[in-house]
C-alpha cells in the first residue's frame, strides 16, 4: 500500500480526508488519504476516474490504491523505523533539513521508506478492520482558486498590477479552468462539484501570474456513457449546483452552471449566498429562480457571459468550447488595448523628446533675429 510513497508534511483536510505533501519514487507529490468503514463510492469514483484523466489543466493522479487494514498491517506502520542514514543534526519534525551552503538543498528527500506514515495513521484514526484509500497526485504548490479569490488576486493592486492586468489574470485563469472541463466533457465525464475550492493552482513560469489552474476532485463525478445526462440524488456544493441538479438530473450544462457561479465569485470576490443554508439555496435556485447579482456596470461583457452560464434552461447555456473562445477573445481585446496605449505613450514620449531637442536651436534663432 505504501510502497514508494513517503510523507513529508500535512497540507490540509477536507470532505475527502487529509492531504499531505509527499514523495513518490523520488518526485514531489500530493498524497490524499481517506479512512472509511467500507470502500465508499466517493473515494472509489475519484480513484478510478483520476488515473484516466490526462490534461495540462486537470490534476494528474499517478497512483490510486486501497486496502482493508488488518491489525498486523497497522502495527507494521506504527513501528516506523529510525532513519536509515543518521542526519547531521536532529530533525525537529518529519521534514528534512533542506539547507545547504550552495543553494542546492539536500540530496535526500526522505530518510526511510515508511517516513511519516505513523503520524498519518494517527491523524486519520487508522485501526484494523477499516479501509484506507490513497491517491498520489500532482502537487500544486500555489494553493487553490478559493484562496486566490480571498487574497484579492483578481483585483487591481497598486504597485503590483493594474485593473487591466487584473482582468487579464482573471480571464486567463478562467480559460484554463474551461480547458480542463473541455477535456472532461470530451471523454463524457461530468465533474459534478466544480467550484473554486476544487480548482488547484500549480506553480508555473509561463506568465507573470506564477501559476496555472487545474481542475481537481472527482468524488462527485459521473460517467455519461451513451446518454446526455444521468440521474442521481447526489449533487455537489449547493451554492454552485444547477437548478436541474436539485431535481437529480445532471448533464454537461450542469457543470457550465457551476462554472458560471465560480466566474461570479472570481469577479466579485464574494461567496455566493453566504447567509443561506443548503436547503434555502436549493429552494431559491430550483423554485424561485434565485441568482446572484452581476456587477454589469463594472464589466458588462463578462457579466453577460456569466449570466448565460446561469440560464434556467440547460440548453440555453454555452458549452465550454464556446466559453473558451469568448474568454480568449475578451483577453485579446485587453491585450490589444494595452499595446495601443503603449504605442501611444511611446509616440508622445518621442514627440516630447523631439520637441525638447529642437528648442535650443529655436531659441538661438530668435535671439539673432532670424
Amino acid at each position: 500500500m505504501t510502497r514508494d510513497v513517503q510523507v513529508l508534511s500535512h497540507v490540509g483536510a477536507g470532505a475527502y480526508g487529509v492531504v499531505y505533501r509527499g514523495v513518490y519514487q523520488g518526485g514531489e507529490v500530493a498524497v490524499k488519504l481517506a479512512v472509511t468503514n467500507t470502500f465508499d463510492r466517493v473515494a472509489l469514483r475519484e480513484a478510478l476516474l483520476g488515473t484516466q484523466l490526462r490534461h495540462p489543466h486537470v490534476v494528474q493522479t499517478y497512483v490510486a490504491r486501497g486496502t482493508q487494514m488488518n491489525s498486523e498491517y497497522v502495527n507494521w506502520i506504527y513501528s516506523e523505523p529510525s532513519a536509515a542514514a543518521p542526519p547531521r543534526r536532529p530533525s525537529r519534525d518529519i521534514l528534512l533539513d533542506l539547507e545547504s551552503d550552495d543553494g542546492m538543498g539536500a540530496p535526500r528527500m526522505v530518510r526511510h521508506e515508511r517516513q511519516g506514515w505513523r503520524e498519518v495513521m494517527m491523524r486519520v484514526g487508522a485501526v484494523g478492520g477499516k479501509c484506507l484509500v490513497m491517491l498520489v497526485q500532482e502537487y500544486c504548490g500555489a494553493g487553490n482558486l478559493q484562496r486566490a479569490i480571498e487574497q484579492g488576486l483578481f483585483s487591481a493592486k497598486p504597485g503590483h498590477w493594474s485593473a487591466r492586468v487584473a482582468r487579464r489574470v482573471l480571464l486567463r485563469t478562467a480559460a484554463e479552468v474551461v480547458r480542463g472541463m473541455i477535456h472532461l466533457h470530451s471523454v463524457d465525464v461530468l465533474h459534478g462539484d466544480l467550484k473554486p475550492a476544487n480548482v488547484l493552482l500549480g506553480r508555473s513560469k509561463k506568465d507573470r501570474r506564477g501559476f496555472e489552474a487545474k481542475v481537481a476532485d472527482f468524488g462527485m463525478s459521473h460517467l455519461l456513457g451513451n446518454t446526455s445526462r444521468v440521474e442521481s440524488s447526489k449533487w455537489g456544493t449547493a451554492a454552485y449546483a444547477s437548478p436541474e441538479s436539485f431535481h437529480s438530473i445532471h448533464g454537461k450544462p450542469s457543470d457550465v452552471y457551476s462554472f458560471g457561479m465560480t466566474l461570479w465569485e472570481m469577479l466579485t470576490g464574494q461567496r455566493p449566498y453566504p447567509k443561506l443554508n443548503a436547503v434555502q439555496i436549493m429552494m431559491g435556485v430550483s423554485k424561485d429562480g434565485m441568482r446572484p447579482e452581476w456587477p454589469d456596470a463594472e464589466w458588462p461583457e463578462l457579466c453577460a457571459l456569466g449570466r448565460r452560464c446561469l440560464a434556467a434552461e440547460p440548453g440555453e447555456r454555452p458549452t465550454f468550447r464556446e466559453l473558451e473562445a469568448e474568454l480568449v477573445e475578451l483577453e485579446e481585446e485587453l491585450r490589444d488595448d494595452g499595446l495601443r496605449q503603449k504605442q501611444e505613450a511611446e509616440a508622445r514620449a518621442a514627440a516630447a523628446e523631439a520637441e525638447a531637442a529642437a528648442t535650443p536651436s529655436e531659441v538661438v534663432a530668435c535671439a539673432r533675429g532670424w
